[in-house]
């Protein structure tokens, strides 16, 4: 098992103490947000950049994850962090279901893409048109005060910063692990060659499955917070291509592939992009920002701000060496 960086210690740290240090609503409201697409990119990166395969669709595996915790918690009465463990569930055989053909198929490069795109939107439009979910409306869970059991807190945003918190640092551990693991090592193989993998040994129909059950299984447990924290949910909020395109931007930005890459494009981007709104009292605003954004990365720095400080640093070293 390898070490972990002391970079990364300083940076969860830095993280733990600056929302305990800064009693702001609002900035706590952009910290938690901020640490969910974070964290969301973090799972969409274990498929998207270890295994090379690009999905614009993973906001249907957040939809199942904040459908089944509020519809268990407001008709059943079902605690949510069963209903954590339902959606991930859920989720990865929905991933496994949908993904295994196409797989089997051969379906690659942009038309992977498109089926990802395509698997989201029927779901979306099946949920608009279902009754058990709410249709449009969707669902709305009760409030109940502050309950830990409800995982609910009215009076202070401090739990939920850290409850997401602490999801982002198991979910960029996990990663750090997988990459450096033998199962990592073979994704990055199938994302560089497929073909060369294949004729090496590696089983490259399995590894792809377990990699995209894994990161829906992941961005399940996002949308399943998400429901806990807005207390409601509707289709063209939670299944949306918008929100398929904020799940991989940070990991865009940070630099698609790297580990840490993901963290460091939400909390770069997010509260720029807030920031944007707030100042210039627009809606409009902050997606013209995300189309700027992704221009100047492909341009500038095609794999991302991570990448590009690591280059700089370590030539630096080799100077001074």
């Amino acid at each position: 098992m390898s070490r972990i960086p002391n970079t990364y210690i300083a940076l969860f740290a830095a993280l733990a103490i600056f929302p305990a240090a800064v009693n702001n609503v609002l900035v706590h409201d952009v910290f938690i947000l901020s640490a969910l697409y974070a964290y969301l990119a973090t799972a969409w990166n274990i498929q998207a950049g270890f295994a090379g395969l690009i999905s614009i669709g993973h906001a249907a595996y957040f939809g199942i994850g904040a459908y089944t915790t509020g519809i268990l918690g407001s008709k059943f009465g079902v605690p949510p962090l069963i209903g954590f463990l339902a959606g991930a569930l859920i989720s990865g055989a929905f991933a496994a279901a949908t993904s295994a053909p196409v797989f089997r198929f051969g379906v690659k490069g942009y038309y992977y893409v498109l089926t990802t795109l395509a698997v989201a939107e029927a779901l979306r439009l099946i949920f608009l048109a279902w009754d058990f979910v709410g249709r449009s409306e969707g669902v709305w869970v009760p409030p109940r005060g502050d309950s830990l059991w409800h995982l609910q807190f009215a009076s202070s945003r401090i739990p939920y910063v850290y409850i997401i918190l602490t999801m982002l640092i198991l979910a960029t551990l996990l990663s750090h692990y997988i990459r450096r693991a033998q199962f990592g090592l073979r994704l990055l193989s199938i994302r560089e060659d497929e073909e060369a993998a294949q004729s090496v040994g590696v089983n490259t129909f399995r590894h792809k499955l377990i990699a995209t059950v894994m990161s829906a299984s992941l961005t399940s447990l996002g949308g399943a917070f998400y429901i806990q924290y807005t207390l409601f949910v509707e289709p063209d909020t939670s299944m949306s291509v918008p929100i398929s395109i904020d799940i991989l931007l940070p990991a865009m930005i940070g630099g698609q592939g790297t580990v840490i890459g993901p963290l460091v494009g939400s909390f770069v981007f997010n509260p720029l992009s807030w920031l944007t709104r707030i100042f210039f009292a627009s809606d409009v605003l902050p997606y013209i920002l995300r189309g700027i954004l992704l221009i100047l990365i492909v341009l500038l720095m095609p794999r991302g701000l991570v990448p590009v400080v690591e280059d700089y640093v370590k030539s630096r070293r080799a100077r001074g060496g």
